[in-house]
C-alpha cells in the first residue's frame, strides 16, 4: 500500500501519470465522465469474497473491480482493521454499509468517488440519494466555479459543506452547485494535489475558489511503460529510466535523442556530429557486441522502429528505458541492448483545446571552439623553410608566389582568408511550430498535431526540414469493446553533406587551406576565362576554395513516412481483456547526391565534370500482436495478473539507384537531377531486399503477496527468418523478485522512510541484428567489372551478393542479464530515487570475421567468443525548496560500465582498422581487441617528443644529413622520410632492440567513458520558471585524427597548419636575421647553433617531420575527452490570466533557452562529445574517433507556449 501523508486529504489509490502535475491525465478523465456518471451507483453491483482481510486490501479489491476511488484523511481510518465481506451483486452502498457498522465512520459517493469521514452530531434528518448519500433537506444553495492559481478550470474537485455531508463535485468547467443548511455555511474544498481551503460563504450565492497548489502533499502512483502495457512504478521489478512531457518541454530541441542526453542513469547519447540530421548514437550500459549495432529497440506507441529521429518531441508523453531483463525479455530478439518505448499524447475528452509552441533558435559556432590556426606571415615563413628544406628549385617556386624572403614581413599586416568563418561561422536561424486540437466526448477523444522544424546548419547549404502530422483517436464502441486509431506522416528532408563519413568537404579544407594567395592576391584576372600561360591563374585555380566547395558537395535527402495503427480492447470480463493490435509502416526515400567538377569524386571518377547519384528506396513494415492479460479476483491477499501473446513483425523493401557522368561543367543540382537524360548513365541497379521476419509467442505472469512481496515471470519463444533451419528458434526467459521493505511493520509509520523497494533480476535477451542474407548463398545482377565481351562496355552479369560468405550456422547471440536494484522515498518524497547493480554477459557474439582472400570474400559471419558489462547506476531527485512562490529541485545521475572481453575465436587478442587515412596511415591496425580487457581499446606509438641535438653526432653536408649517435633509435621508415634531422618526432623503442617498428606499438587509449551522467536545477519564482543542465564525461580518450593531420602537411600543396606550429613553438631551421649564417633565411646545420636557436621549442617540425604521404598515430593525438557541458539554461515566464476573464486564452508562457553555452575540456578538437569515421561500417569498431567532426552549434532559442 501507497504511504498516505498524515493530515492531509489524499486518495493513495488514485492512478496518476506524471509528476507533480497540477491536474494528473486520469483525474481529468474521472472528472469528465460526470456526464454520464449519475446512474454509476446505481447501475454498478459487485461481487466479493474477501475474509479476514485489512480495510486497506478491501479498498484495493473494489478499486481493482470497479471505478471508485476513496478519499480520506488517513489519520480518520482504521486501515488495519480486520473485516468480511462476502456478497453477490449488490450496490456500493450495502457493502460500505456494511464495512462501517459500527464505527464512527460514514461516507458519501460523488460520481466514482468515494468520501470517507467521522460522523458528526445528527441534528437533521438525512435523506438517500442515488448520486450522495446523505443529502440534507435544505432551502439554501450556492453556485461556484473553482479554478488553479492560473485561472484553469479543475474538474473533480470535492466541496464540502463543513460540519454537515452536503457535497458536490465540480463538473468539466470547474462549476458546482450545492445545498447549504444555512446561508453563513463554511466550505471545505479539496482537491488532489492542492492544499484545502475553506471558504465562507456570507450569504452570498455565487462564488469563485482559487486552489493553491500543494506538492509537498502529492503522493502520484507513477505509470511506467513496461513492453505491451503499463505498471505503477511502486510495482515495477526491473530497472527503468523515464523522462516526461513537462521535462521534454523544456529541452527545445530538433531530435528527442538530444533531450536524453545525461538525464537518464546508464543511457549514454552521442552525436556523430553536429550536422542537421546527423545520427545520434543511444547506448544502455554500454551495449554487449563488438561488431554488432548496440542501439537499442526503439518501439513508438507499440510499433518497433528503426529510430526515433521523426518524432517531435513536443508529441511525446513519455519515454521509458528499459535496462534490465526482468524489463526487456518481454521483446526477446530484439531487446539484448534496451529499449527505448516512446508514449506519444493522447486524446482528451471536453472542451476543445488547442495549444500552440513556437521557438526561434539563433545558432553560431563557439568561439571557443574555433581551431587557431597559422596566421598569413606565420604561414608564409612556414612554406620558405619548406622549401628551404627540399630544393632551390622549391625555393624558386616559392617566391614566385610569395615573393622573397625579405618581403615576408609585409604578411605581417596581411588579412588571413578565414574558411572557418567563411564556411562555418556565419549566424543561422530556426524554427519550430507544433499546433495541437484536442477533445471530444467521453466516447469518442480525438487529437491532431502539425510539427514543422526548419533548422538550418551552421554549414553553407546544410539545413533540416521536417514536417509530421500526428492524429489519434479513441472510440468506445460499447462498454466493452474500445478501437484506438492513429497515423504519422512525416516528411523529412536533410540538405548537405557535412563533413564527415563520405563527405568531400572536410574540416581539413577549412582548417589547411591556404589564408593567403600570396602576390596573386593583389592581381587582378578574369577567373571564368582560363589562360594557361597565367601562373597566378592557375595558382589561384588550384586551391580548392572550401566556401565554393561546400557548394559543389550537394546533397539532398528526403523520407516520406506513412505509420497506421489501429487497435481493439475488448474487456471481456471485468479481470480478462483481450487486445488486438495492427500496425503498418510505409517508407520512401530519395538521396540525391552532386558532385561538382572541384570534389574529388569528379577529378577522378568523372572527368573533373559533375557527376550525379539518385538513390531510391522503398520500405514496407508490418505487425501484428494479440494479447490476452487476465487478472485473478477473490484470492484474498494474494494478486496475480497473466499476459499472453502472439506476435508477428515483417520488414522488407526494394531499392534502386542510378549514377549519371559527364554533365556540362554549369549545370546545378536541381537541373541535374530535373533532368538527369543530360549526362551519361554509367551505371543502373535494382534491387529487392531480403525479407526479415519474425514470429513469436510471449507470456508474463505479475505476483504479489500483501502488496509488498512482487515477483515476476516473463517469457518469449522468437523465430527468425535470419537464421537457417532449427537455428532460426531462440528462448529467452527472465524473472524478478520485489520487496517492499516500507511496507513492513518495523517501517509502516516512519518519518524518514516513505517508500523503500528491493529488488533483483535475472533474464536472458537475443539479438539477431544481422544481415537478412548472412545465412542465405544469393546472387545478384552486376555489371562492376564485368566481361567485355569484345566491347569496352560494361555487360551483365551475376555475382555472389555481397563480399561476405554465407554462415548456415549461425545460432542466436545471447545476452544474460542480472541486476540488483533498491528504489527510494524519502522525508515526506523530499528525496527520491533508485540504485541499480548489473553484470551482463554476452555469448555467441556474431562477429564478422576476415577470411582468406583465396575464398573470393573478405569475411564471414560467425558466432565468436563473449563479453562482459557491469556497472552501478544511481538516480536521484531532491526537493531543496518549497514554498508558495518558490520552489527548487536537483536531480542527478550517473553510471559507471566496465566492459570486459571474456573470450574471442581462439585467440587472445584481434586487431581493427579504423581507416580514416586508407593506406596512408603506418601500421593500419589502430584498434585493438584482447581477452580480459574492454572493447574500444586504441593502439599505436608512444610518443617521445623530438629528436634533439643530442642524439646526433654530427652533420654531413655532402649528403645533406644528420648521424645519429649509436643506440638512438632510428624512425624515418616510420615517418615516412629518406633521413632523421634534429626536431623530427621521435618515438619510443619500447623492446629495446634498436630499432621502430609495429613491434613497438602498445595499447595508447581507451574510448570507453569510466563514467557518464548529469545534473540540473529546476525551480520557479513567482511566475517565473528555470531549469538548468549539465552532462559530463569521465575518463575517456579521443582519437584525434586532425591533431595529426592539421599539425603536418599530409596531402596538402601549400596548406597551412594549426598555431601548435608557429615558430615560436616549433623546431625551426631559418636564420631569420642571418646572426648565424650570415644571410637571413639561410638555413642552419649546425647542431651548437640548431640547439640555441631552438632553445625552449616544446614540439617537433610538423612541416618537415612527415612524407608527404605519412599519417603516425601516437599517443600524442590520443586525448583526454572528459568534459563537463552546461547543456541548457531556461527561464520562462507564465503570464497570469485570471484577471483577463473572457480571454480565450488559459495558459501563456514565454521562454528562453540557451544550449551548449559552456564547455569545460582539454580536448583540442571542436568537441569530445563526437564519434565519426570515415565510414559507417567501421564506426561500431573505432569508438571516440574524431574524423573531420562538423562542430556543434552554440543556440539561443525564444519561445512561446500558449492553450486556447
Amino acid at each position: 500500500m501507497k504511504k498516505i501523508i498524515k493530515g492531509k486529504w489524499l486518495s493513495p489509490y488514485l492512478p496518476k501519470i506524471s509528476l507533480k502535475m497540477k491536474l494528473t491525465t486520469l483525474l481529468l478523465i474521472l472528472s469528465l465522465v460526470r456526464i454520464q456518471a449519475s446512474t454509476y451507483s446505481q447501475n454498478t453491483k459487485l461481487t466479493l469474497n474477501v475474509n479476514n482481510t485489512s480495510v486497506e486490501q478491501l479498498f484495493n479489491k473494489i478499486e481493482s473491480v470497479s471505478e471508485y476511488r476513496f478519499l480520506f484523511e488517513s489519520n480518520l481510518i482504521d486501515l488495519d482493521r480486520k473485516v468480511s465481506v462476502n456478497v453477490e451483486k449488490k450496490k456500493i452502498i450495502e457493502i460500505l454499509d456494511k464495512v462501517f457498522k459500527g464505527t464512527d465512520i460514514t461516507y458519501t459517493i460523488n460520481d466514482r468517488q468515494i468520501l470517507l469521514f467521522k460522523k458528526k452530531e445528527q441534528t437533521n434528518q438525512i435523506a438517500i440519494n442515488t448520486v450522495v448519500k446523505s443529502v440534507i433537506e435544505q432551502d439554501d444553495k450556492i453556485t461556484g466555479v473553482v479554478k488553479d492559481a492560473q485561472g484553469m478550470p479543475l474538474p473533480g474537485v470535492n466541496v464540502l459543506e463543513k460540519g454537515t455531508k452536503n457535497v458536490a463535485g465540480t463538473d468539466i468547467d470547474g462549476k458546482f452547485t450545492l445545498r447549504l443548511s444555512n446561508s453563513n455555511a463554511v466550505l471545505q474544498v479539496s482537491y488532489v494535489g492542492f492544499k484545502n481551503k475553506e471558504v465562507k460563504v456570507g450569504g452570498r450565492s455565487s462564488i469563485t475558489i482559487v486552489l493553491e497548489e500543494n506538492l509537498e502533499s502529492l503522493d502520484e502512483v507513477k505509470v511506467v511503460s513496461f513492453g505491451y502495457g503499463t505498471i505503477k512504478k511502486e510495482n515495477l521489478l526491473g530497472s527503468v529510466a523515464s523522462i516526461g512531457a513537462k521535462e521534454l518541454s523544456k529541452i527545445p530541441v530538433t531530435n528527442v535523442a538530444e533531450a536524453m542526453a545525461g538525464r537518464l542513469a546508464g543511457v549514454s547519447v552521442q552525436s556523430v556530429d553536429g550536422a542537421p540530421g546527423a545520427d545520434i548514437m543511444i547506448r544502455v550500459r554500454g551495449g554487449g557486441s563488438i561488431t554488432q549495432d548496440n542501439s537499442p529497440l526503439y518501439v513508438v506507441d507499440g510499433f518497433i522502429v528503426s529510430n526515433i529521429n521523426d518524432i517531435p518531441p513536443g508529441d511525446i508523453l513519455s519515454i521509458d528505458i528499459l535496462k534490465d531483463a526482468a524489463t526487456t525479455a518481454i521483446y526477446g530478439a530484439q531487446g539484448a541492448n534496451g529499449v527505448v518505448i516512446i508514449t506519444t499524447k493522447k486524446p482528451k475528452a471536453g472542451k476543445t483545446t488547442v495549444t500552440f509552441n513556437h521557438y526561434t533558435q539563433f545558432l553560431k559556432l563557439p568561439t571557443d571552439r574555433k581551431m587557431d590556426v597559422l596566421s598569413p606571415y606565420e604561414y608564409v615563413t612556414m612554406q620558405y623553410e619548406t622549401a628551404r628544406m627540399k630544393s632551390d628549385a622549391d625555393v624558386r617556386n616559392f617566391e614566385k608566389f610569395y615573393g622573397k624572403f625579405d618581403d615576408l614581413e609585409l604578411y605581417k599586416y596581411k588579412k588571413a582568408n578565414d574558411w572557418q568563418e567563411d564556411v562555418l561561422g556565419k549566424s543561422t536561424i530556426s524554427y519550430y511550430n507544433n499546433i495541437s486540437v484536442s477533445g471530444g466526448t467521453e466516447t469518442t477523444k480525438l487529437s491532431l498535431s502539425y510539427t514543422n522544424n526548419n533548422d538550418e546548419g551552421l554549414m553553407i547549404g546544410s539545413g533540416l526540414n521536417r514536417d509530421v502530422i500526428n492524429f489519434k483517436i479513441n472510440h468506445e464502441i460499447t462498454k466493452k469493446l474500445k478501437l484506438d486509431a492513429s497515423a504519422r506522416i512525416t516528411n523529412l528532408e536533410v540538405d548537405g553533406a557535412g563533413t564527415s563519413g563520405g563527405a568531400q568537404v572536410r574540416v581539413k579544407n577549412l582548417v589547411t587551406s591556404r589564408p593567403t594567395n600570396g602576390i596573386a592576391d593583389e592581381l587582378e584576372f578574369d577567373i571564368a576565362n582560363v589562360d594557361n600561360e597565367d601562373d597566378y591563374q592557375a595558382f589561384v585555380l588550384n586551391l580548392i576554395n572550401p566556401v565554393e566547395l561546400a557548394k559543389q558537395d550537394w546533397r539532398k535527402r528526403i523520407t516520406k513516412s506513412y505509420v497506421i495503427n489501429g487497435g481493439l480492447t475488448w474487456d471481456i470480463l471485468d479481470n480478462l481483456t483481450a487486445k488486438t493490435v495492427f500496425t503498418s509502416s510505409k517508407t520512401y526515400g530519395e538521396n540525391l547526391r552532386f558532385f561538382g567538377p572541384l570534389t574529388g569524386t569528379s577529378q577522378q571518377e568523372g572527368n573533373s565534370l559533375p557527376l550525379g547519384t539518385k538513390d531510391d528506396s522503398e520500405g514496407l513494415s508490418y505487425r501484428v500482436s494479440n494479447t490476452v492479460n487476465y487478472d485473478f479476483k477473490n484470492i484474498g491477499e494474494h494478486q496475480l495478473g497473466i499476459l499472453v501473446g502472439q506476435e508477428v513483425l515483417s520488414r522488407g523493401g526494394k531499392a534502386q539507384s542510378v549514377r549519371v557522368e559527364n554533365f556540362r561543367a554549369s549545370i546545378t543540382p536541381e537541373e541535374m537531377f530535373a533532368a538527369m537524360a543530360l549526362g551519361t548513365v554509367v551505371e543502373h541497379k535494382t534491387e529487392n531486399y531480403t525479407d526479415e521476419n519474425w514470429s513469436s509467442l510471449f507470456g508474463r505472469a505479475n505476483y504479489s503477496y500483501k502488496d509488498k512481496y512482487l515477483f515476476t515471470a516473463t517469457i518469449r519463444r522468437d523465430a527468425s527468418s535470419k537464421f537457417s533451419g532449427k537455428n532460426n528458434i531462440g528462448i529467452f526467459p527472465a524473472f524478478a523478485a520485489g520487496w517492499k521493505i516500507s511496507s513492513e511493520p518495523f517501517l509502516k509509520n516512519s518519518k524518514i522512510v516513505d517508500e523503500l523497494k528491493l529488488r533483483v533480476s535475472y533474464g536472458e535477451t537475443g539479438n539477431d541484428r544481422i544481415p537478412a542474407n548472412s545465412t542465405k548463398f544469393l546472387f545478384q545482377a552486376e555489371t562492376n567489372n564485368g566481361p567485355g565481351l569484345g566491347t569496352n562496355a560494361y555487360n551483365v552479369y551475376y555475382g555472389v551478393a555481397g563480399s561476405t560468405l554465407f554462415n548456415p550456422d549461425l545460432i542466436w547471440e545471447t545476452t544474460i542479464n542480472r541486476n540488483l536494484g533498491l528504489d527510494f522515498r524519502l522525508f515526506n518524497s523530499v528525496i527520491n530515487g533508485s540504485v541499480d547493480l548489473y553484470r551482463n554477459t554476452t555469448k555467441d557474439l556474431l562477429l564478422q570475421s576476415a577470411i582468406s582472400q583465396t575464398s573470393g570474400f573478405s569475411s564471414q559471419w560467425a558466432n565468436i567468443g563473449s563479453t562482459q558489462n557491469e556497472g552501478i547506476e544511481l538516480a536521484m531527485n531532491a526537493s531543496l525548496i518549497n514554498k508558495k512562490d518558490f520552489s527548487l529541485n536537483l536531480n542527478f545521475n550517473f553510471g559507471i560500465n566496465k566492459t570486459k572481453i571474456v573470450e574471442l575465436d581462439g585467440t587472445t587478442e584481434r586487431f581493427f582498422q579504423s581507416n580514416w587515412a586508407s593506406t596512408d596511415l603506418k601500421d593500419r591496425d589502430d584498434y585493438y581487441l584482447q581477452v580480459g580487457k574492454s572493447i574500444g581499446l586504441i593502439y599505436g606509438y608512444v610518443n617521445d617528443g623530438m629528436y634533439t641535438v643530442d642524439d646526433f653526432d654530427s652533420y654531413n653536408a655532402t649528403t645533406r644529413s644528420y648521424v645519429l649517435k649509436a643506440g638512438i633509435p632510428d624512425n624515418k621508415g616510420i615517418l615516412g622520410v629518406s633521413s632523421i634531422k634534429p626536431g623530427y618526432m621521435k618515438l619510443k623503442d619500447l623492446n629495446g632492440d634498436g630499432v621502430i617498428n609495429t613491434n613497438d606499438r602498445k595499447v595508447i587509449g581507451n574510448a570507453l567513458p569510466k563514467a557518464q551522467g548529469g545534473f540540473g536545477l529546476t525551480g520557479n519564482v513567482k511566475g517565473f520558471d528555470f531549469t538548468a543542465f549539465f552532462n559530463w564525461s569521465l575518463g575517456n580518450d579521443v582519437y584525434n585524427t586532425g591533431k595529426i593531420d592539421y599539425n603536418q602537411l599530409y596531402r596538402t600543396s601549400y596548406g597551412n597548419m594549426l598555431n601548435t606550429m608557429n615558430s615560436s613553438n616549433r623546431f625551426t631551421y631559418i636564420d631569420m636575421d642571418g646572426s648565424y649564417t650570415g644571410t637571413p633565411g639561410g638555413i642552419v646545420t649546425d647542431l651548437g647553433q640548431l640547439a640555441e636557436m631552438n632553445q625552449g621549442k616544446t614540439i617537433w617540425s610538423g612541416n618537415n617531420s612527415f612524407g608527404g604521404a605519412t599519417a603516425v598515430v601516437s599517443d600524442w593525438a590520443i586525448e583526454d575527452g572528459s568534459y563537463l557541458r552546461l547543456n541548457n539554461v531556461t527561464i520562462g515566464y507564465s503570464v497570469p490570466l485570471k484577471d483577463f476573464k473572457k480571454s480565450p486564452v488559459s495558459s501563456l508562457r514565454f521562454f528562453v533557452t540557451g544550449t551548449n553555452l559552456a564547455l569545460w575540456t582539454k580536448y583540442s578538437g571542436y568537441d569530445p562529445d563526437v564519434n565519426s569515421s570515415r565510414s559507417s561500417t567501421t564506426a561500431v569498431l573505432a569508438p571516440g574517433l574524431d574524423y573531420s567532426s562538423y562542430p556543434k552549434s552554440r543556440t539561443f532559442t525564444f519561445g512561446v507556449n500558449a492553450t486556447f
